[in-house]
């Protein structure tokens, strides 16, 4: 699909919305799933302005929202950076960490060290990104 984070965002209303009333419930499926459709619509709008085509291809094979059984676009033929994976992820385990931290110890101290923590690794991680996103600026242009 072409937006899972909007897709988590109305299952996540879902599982919320299992916690109120009916009319909380309507309301709160509802109202995520206008509030995500007018974003997706904004986004893919600029992306046509910027992608065109090659967007508009991919938008005609790949459904917006609903999960495929298979695949609609054959593979790039690339292997999966996971060192890249996970340096871009660190700060959400991170702040994971600090939240089942908390659940495990009740611990308030022990969960802001964890989550200072995690905002020390996003600055490391935000700094080797750069630092990578410069070498490879580099290799290209030298």
């Amino acid at each position: 699909m072409r937006n899972p984070l909007y897709f988590g965002d109305i299952l996540l209303a879902i599982a919320v919305g299992f916690m109120a009333s009916r009319t909380g419930f309507a309301i709160l499926l509802l109202g995520m799933i206008l509030f995500d459709y007018r974003l997706i619509l904004r986004e893919e709008s600029e992306l046509l302005v910027s992608q065109g085509s090659r967007f508009q291809a991919y938008s005609a094979a790949v459904p917006r929202l609903l999960p495929a059984l298979r695949p609609k676009l054959l593979p790039g033929g690339s292997l999966p950076n996971w060192k890249e994976g996970l340096l871009g992820e660190a700060f959400m385990w991170m702040i994971a960490t600090s939240v089942v931290t908390f659940a495990v110890s009740l611990n308030l101290n022990a969960y802001f060290i964890v989550l200072t923590s995690a905002f020390v690794v996003y600055v490391i991680c935000v700094a080797v990104i750069k630092h990578r996103h410069k070498q490879k600026l580099g290799g290209l242009h030298g």
